[in-house]
């Protein structure tokens, strides 16, 4: 099957594929979650509430998003971007919460390695260095050639130089 293009070509709405390395008789079987008109809508609506920086309301949508789409086809990037909305509101302790549902729930997920990276600036955020450290060791060596990792390496280097003052 075509890889599923986001309607109007959003590529911040482009559906995250699972695994496709997971099994080699995985290519051939349907994916398991799906999208109707309804839930792209829902989808859709929670993520012009994001992009017009409306971020209380984008998590409501994207709460109810997943509530009434557990298995919708952007589920994934729905949890991420909730916990996106926490994070930009400086919201840290509900952005790592959110952020690591996105890791537990959905680890075939494409946004696993900026979720990580999210989850150890965050811990930055709040003071807790040792924590961001160890995450971002832990994406470094998870995804070691993804863009996250490279910018965990400056996240590396900036936690090195608080903790030199």
């Amino acid at each position: 099957a075509p890889a599923a293009a986001a309607p109007g070509g959003d590529p911040l709405l482009a559906p995250v594929p699972s695994g496709e390395a997971a099994a080699p008789t995985a290519a051939a079987a349907p994916m398991p979650r799906s999208e109707t008109p309804e839930s792209e809508n829902a989808y859709r609506e929670a993520f012009g509430l994001l992009k017009g920086g409306q971020y209380e309301q984008a998590i409501a949508g994207f709460t109810a998003y997943l509530k009434n789409y557990p298995n919708g086809q952007y589920a994934d990037n729905a949890q991420f971007w909730i916990g996106e909305s926490y994070y930009v509101l400086r919201k840290f302790e509900p952005a790592i919460s959110q952020y690591q549902k996105l890791i537990t729930n959905y680890p075939d997920s494409q946004k696993q390695p900026q979720a990580l990276l999210k989850i150890a600036n965050s811990f930055a955020f709040l003071g807790r260095k040792d924590q961001a450290t160890q995450i971002l060791n832990q994406l470094k060596q998870k995804y070691p050639d993804s863009t996250a990792a490279r910018l965990a390496d400056e996240s590396l280097a900036r936690l090195r130089g608080d903790q030199a003052n």
